[in-house]
């Protein structure tokens, strides 16, 4: 299976979050570049992830307003994330 250079530089930037599987529409660039055991394919699958990528996009939106300022660090902004994906998709107390 021939896999293009920006495929691959995906696969590194994605290993460490232990991504394992491709789910897509039914491009067929995908399938040439996809292997097929890692591979979904399917319109439902498709749109339960975007509307789930809108929510979060709407709900970090709604995060902002209601915060007064924003902190210059990026450290702090990514702890502030990562608080409140755990907290809304995990369930976990922040």
């Amino acid at each position: 299976m021939v896999r293009s250079k920006s495929l691959q530089l995906a696969d590194r930037e994605r290993l460490p979050f232990g991504v394992t599987r491709y789910y897509t529409d039914k491009a067929g660039v995908y399938q040439r570049f996809l292997p097929h055991t890692q591979h979904t394919v399917g319109e439902l699958t498709m749109q339960k992830i975007e509307r789930k990528h809108l929510t979060l996009r709407t709900r970090l939106k709604r995060l902002a307003r209601k915060t007064l300022c924003f902190s210059r660090s990026r450290v702090m902004h990514d702890l502030l994330i990562g608080l409140y994906m755990n907290r809304v998709e995990f369930s976990c107390p922040g």
